[in-house]
């Protein structure tokens, strides 16, 4: 005789603890298949299987840790991204769906270099973007910088554990260690929330690097500082991607602008939100 319950009375446990929450019956399902190492349609197809107590255990303190508004990734260890399993910690960001827009402008953008290329994934975080266009573009040379030495380690376990071994990770502030005129293509996600914008923040915003998260000058002092050194780090006629804020379009735009980008354009998300503009590098003809 056994006292361990089954999956389905701990499934119904847990919607029982989270029983106030938006998204209760999704966060117990993602924990609960997280513990025992199983797709989440196996909760359903085997819900009579049971649950040690040690496993049960851990699916309790899973729950109160969601319960604090700690965001599942940080609780799992993993998020997806471009359809990859990014290793994730509260030293990095999150990667959110809509980031996946960098990665399919740049894909689009890179049939028009050599396939040799040069791409820099500058504030790599978790290096996903890199991750991602290191895979759509097996021939590219791709460069990953950062600040954070710990955001750069786990960007390093993302690219061992997907087997990408052509990436360069680079301990920079953005791209002031690239040599001038040596990138084809230059693809970002800075931060760029204004510290004020309370609409933009949540409480799992909170337990998320708040220099990877929040900029000066209403949210656009790193765009700014990108959109300068990308023009010099930049091949004549190389692409500068950076992802923003809905409301940033028309400042994202006049810096481009200021620093003699042309061919300037902006995409927006699944959410019809202006998200990426991107410019590129005036070719001057001698």
């Amino acid at each position: 005789m056994t006292d361990n319950s089954s999956i389905s009375a701990i499934l119904q446990k847990g919607a029982e603890v989270f029983r106030e929450q938006p998204s209760a019956r999704l966060d117990s399902e993602i924990l609960l298949a997280h513990v025992l190492s199983i797709p989440r349609t196996k909760l359903y197809t085997d819900s009579s299987a049971l649950v040690t107590k040690p496993q049960e255990q851990k699916y309790m303190e899973h729950l109160e840790k969601r319960l604090k508004g700690v965001p599942i990734p940080y609780i799992t260890g993993f998020a997806e991204f471009w359809s990859l399993p990014i290793i994730v910690t509260e030293d990095v960001l999150i990667p959110r769906p809509e980031t996946e827009l960098l990665v399919e402008i740049a894909k689009q953008l890179s049939g028009l270099f050599q396939k040799t290329h040069t791409v820099a994934d500058a504030g790599t975080g978790s290096g996903a973007i890199a991750a991602a266009y290191a895979i759509e573009n097996p021939s590219a040379k791709v460069v990953a910088t950062d600040t954070s030495t710990a955001a750069l380690t786990v960007a390093k376990r993302n690219f061992n554990t997907l087997n990408i071994n052509r990436i360069e990770l680079v301990c920079d502030d953005w791209l002031n260690a690239i040599c001038n005129n040596s990138l084809d293509m230059i693809i970002t996600n800075p931060p760029y929330v204004d510290i004020h914008d309370t609409h933009l923040m949540s409480p799992s915003t909170s337990f998320e690097p708040t220099a990877a998260l929040y900029a000066q000058n209403k949210g656009m002092s790193e765009i700014h500082k990108l959109i300068q050194v990308g023009n010099q780090c930049l091949k004549p006629g190389g692409f500068l991607l950076i992802e923003h804020g809905f409301a940033q379009k028309k400042r994202v735009v006049r810096s481009f602008l200021e620093n003699n980008f042309v061919n300037i354009s902006t995409r927006q998300d699944l959410a019809g939100l202006d998200r990426v503009t991107y410019g590129q590098k005036i070719c001057i003809d001698t």
